[in-house]
């Protein structure tokens, strides 16, 4: 196998490759365009994997990005990815670059052990604002991780090991206090029946907390029953931060950061190994929210003690991201798993999921 920079008239069957690693929602937006594009060829002069690489500098610095790294799960010989990675890293070297960076969401255990063994860690948010300060978005930005990177982490070399990400108490430090934030803003953005005192505070981090905490919970509790004996740990998706406040600042819609409940400690295990008990587990999570929103949509409780049409909104609107959108780089990973099974699959899941969303849009 040869690793070697890829010819204009091998684009085609390049892209080829990228949507059969990737699949066909993840590969939407793949792109050829780099400062530095690299195809793996086998003996037989065909294309079996590739990655794209691009440099920006900011601060002096140069910052090299790895925006995609693939290889053929079909005809890549062993070792494909780490021929491609080596490979990129010489280039990085040759041009100088200071610090790699890749955006890698969770549940891509392939690739997490890949820039791993390449001696990338993943990079806390407290430690990304440590490392670039102020020019953190605009980082964030031209390494792509905003404002595609929902659910995506960066993983930077030189590595600065920091294994908070994998701390189960980051979903009551992380994940709930930022939903809850972000519940508060669309309350005040599009009023419903809270109002924003100390009562109607306690009511939205309730909201947030009962919903997110049984989609949770059921997800853990599914998994231990199909026999997940490793530890799940919990993963916040801090990087949507941009995302979702924009959404909720400009259109009064809460996008859930729900963050992704993943075996420990990353990179140890595989994707498509892990499936049997993963897909059952999201969904019977996913599936108790959008019931509760199925629920008070069609029984209509009159708002007494509890606020339950700010309930039902925000059921709603976790239930149609969680279970409708099929693609990691934006939000939930149920109906990826979902759209992973099959697409009929999915297509269930999601007219269950956006059924209530449809219901109040009609109503």
């Amino acid at each position: 196998m040869t690793i070697r920079p890829l010819e204009p008239e091998e684009t085609g069957r390049f892209r080829a490759v990228a949507r059969r690693s990737f699949g066909l929602m993840d590969s939407v937006g793949f792109s050829t365009e780099g400062d530095r594009v690299l195809a793996a060829v086998d003996g037989d002069g065909e294309v079996v994997g590739g990655t794209v690489l691009r440099t920006f500098t900011t601060a002096g610095r140069t910052i090299g990005v790895i925006d995609w790294v693939f290889a053929d799960p079909e005809k890549a010989p062993r070792g494909t990815g780490g021929a491609l990675r080596d490979a990129a890293l010489a280039w990085f070297d040759a041009v100088g670059a200071d610090e790699l960076f890749a955006s890698i969401e969770p549940l891509n255990t392939a690739s997490e052990a890949l820039h791993r063994a390449g001696g990338f860690a993943p990079l806390p948010w407290r430690a990304q604002a440590r490392r670039w300060g102020w020019r953190l978005p605009e980082v964030q930005l031209r390494s792509h991780l905003t404002p595609y990177g929902t659910n995506e982490r960066p993983w930077v070399r030189p590595a600065e090991s920091d294994q908070r990400w994998w701390r189960p108490r980051t979903w009551w430090t992380a994940t709930l206090p930022l939903n809850v934030a972000l519940l508060v803003i669309v309350s005040i953005r599009a009023p419903l029946t809270l109002t924003i005192d100390l009562s109607g505070l306690l009511w939205i981090a309730g909201v947030g907390a009962a919903l997110l905490g049984v989609r949770e919970g059921l997800v853990r509790l599914v998994a231990r029953a199909l026999g997940q004996r490793q530890p799940l740990l919990h993963v916040p998706w801090t990087n949507g931060v941009p995302v979702s406040g924009l959404f909720a600042v400009a259109l009064g819609i809460w996008v859930p950061l729900t963050g992704s409940s993943v075996p420990a400690a990353g990179g140890t295990w595989r994707l498509d190994r892990e499936t049997r008990w993963m897909l059952p587990a999201q969904l019977v999570g996913g599936l108790a929210v959008a019931a509760v929103a199925w629920t008070l949509l069609l029984l209509g409780p009159s708002t007494g003690v509890v606020p339950w049409s700010d309930v039902a909104r925000a059921a709603t609107m976790l239930a149609f991201l969680d279970l409708v959108v099929p693609a990691d780089h934006f939000v939930g990973t149920t109906s990826r798993l979902a759209w992973r099974h099959s697409p009929v699959t999915w297509a269930l899941v999601a007219a269950i999921g956006a059924g209530p969303a449809i219901l109040a849009w009609l109503g």
